[in-house]
C-alpha cells in the first residue's frame, strides 16, 4: 500500500466475511468481521472500509471510491429493466417472428431460440458452477440469493420470460414444420375415447 508492504487475507464462509490486513513497517494490523457477504459489498464496500480504516490509523484522510454499492444497485436495476423490456418486447413480437419463421429453415432460427434459455441456464447451472469453480466452495440457492441478490433477480426475471419465449417459439416451429398433430388434431367424442381405451 503506497509502496509499503501490505499483508492481507480475506475469507468468506457462507454469508460471513473476515478481512485481516497487516502493515509491518507501520506496526498496524486490523481484523474486520462482517456478518454479511453480498457480492457488491464484498467487491466494493468492504475493501473501501479496510482502506479507509488503514488510512485513519496512519493519520491520513480516507479516499472515497468512484464506485459504491449504491451505484452497483442502480446498474443492476437498469440491467434488469433492460432485460425485462427486451424479453417482453420479444414476446410481443412473436406473431411477426412466426411470419418470418414460415420463410426460413428451422436451423437458422435455432440459435435465436436457444439464446432465450441462456438466462435460466446461467441461473440454474452457470452461477453455482462459477461460484464452485472460482470461489472454491459450493453454496445453496438461498446463500447465492443472499450474496448476489441483484444478479439473481436479473437472471430470474429474464430467465422466466426467456423460457416462455423459447417454448412459444418451439411450439410455433412445430406447428409450421408439419406437426399438424398439434394444431389440427381431431377431437374424439367421449364414446370414441372409451372405445379406444378398452
Amino acid at each position: 500500500m503506497d509502496g509499503k508492504p501490505l499483508v492481507e487475507h480475506t475469507g468468506v464462509f457462507s454469508i460471513y466475511t473476515a478481512d485481516v490486513a497487516l502493515l509491518p513497517e507501520e506496526q498496524i494490523g486490523i481484523a474486520l468481521l462482517y456478518n454479511i457477504s453480498p457480492l457488491p459489498t464484498n467487491a466494493i464496500g468492504l475493501p473501501q472500509i479496510r482502506k479507509g480504516l488503514i488510512a485513519l490509523l496512519k493519520g491520513e484522510e480516507p479516499q472515497p471510491s468512484w464506485m459504491s454499492a449504491g451505484l452497483w444497485g442502480i446498474f443492476m436495476a437498469l440491467l434488469t429493466l433492460a432485460g425485462v423490456f427486451l424479453a417482453v418486447r420479444s414476446l410481443l413480437r412473436l406473431p411477426d417472428w412466426a411470419k418470418q419463421a414460415r420463410t426460413k429453415p428451422a436451423w437458422k432460427l435455432l440459435p435465436g431460440i436457444l439464446w432465450t434459455f441462456v438466462p435460466m441456464l446461467m441461473l440454474m447451472w452457470g452461477i453455482p458452477a462459477m461460484t464452485a469453480r472460482f470461489g472454491d466452495r459450493v453454496f445453496g440457492f438461498v446463500n447465492l440469493y443472499k450474496s448476489m441478490l441483484g444478479i439473481i433477480v436479473w437472471l430470474a426475471l429474464t430467465g422466466v420470460l426467456g423460457v416462455i419465449n423459447g417454448i412459444a417459439r418451439i411450439v410455433i416451429l412445430l406447428r409450421l414444420s408439419g406437426g399438424t398433430w398439434l394444431a389440427d388434431r381431431p377431437v374424439l367424442s367421449e364414446q370414441e375415447h372409451r372405445a379406444g381405451t378398452e
